[in-house]
């Protein structure tokens, strides 16, 4: 079981949950994670850059599951890529672009009728300006964070 901790100083709109490894239990948790933020929302925008190391399969495994490639951006240095249909391949790849990255952001909107650039925004400004839950990696590599509008709950079922 994972230590889940609300953090009464961000006004219970974020909880961190440790603490995480490159296992297979602890990227089954991570996906459980997802599919319930997911479940949510309308729409996704996953964004991860500075890679801890090469992959040259992870290109090719994204291409086969994408739907929606329009968005789909990768080279050496990031990756990111957005859509309304977060399948199940493409949910269990996301374990493996989380322990990839250094700096990870999987966000999840109510609706995608607004688009804004999410990259390099804080998870506050993310959430305040839209109905949306932010799952990132901070300094800290094994704790999953979540942050989230003040409308939303946190009822993670881990």
């Amino acid at each position: 079981m994972k230590e889940h901790k609300i953090h009464n100083n961000e006004g219970g709109d974020l909880l961190s949950i440790k603490s995480f490894e490159n296992t297979y239990s602890d990227r089954n948790c991570l996906i459980n994670a997802i599919l319930n933020l997911s479940e949510k929302m309308g729409y996704f925008y996953i964004n991860a850059s500075r890679p801890d190391y090469t992959d040259s399969e992870l290109l090719s495994k994204l291409n086969l599951v994408l739907n929606d490639k329009k968005n789909f951006i990768y080279n050496n240095f990031e990756i990111s890529f957005e859509g309304t249909n977060l399948n199940e391949e493409v949910i269990n790849l996301l374990p493996l672009i989380w322990f990839h990255y250094q700096h990870v952001a999987f966000s999840f909107f109510r609706s995608s009728g607004k688009k804004f650039i999410t990259k390099g925004m804080s998870w506050k400004d993310i959430t305040q300006k839209e109905t949306s839950y932010v799952m990132f990696k901070g300094a800290e590599e094994d704790v999953v964070w979540i942050g989230k509008s003040k409308e939303l709950k946190f009822d993670l079922n881990q």
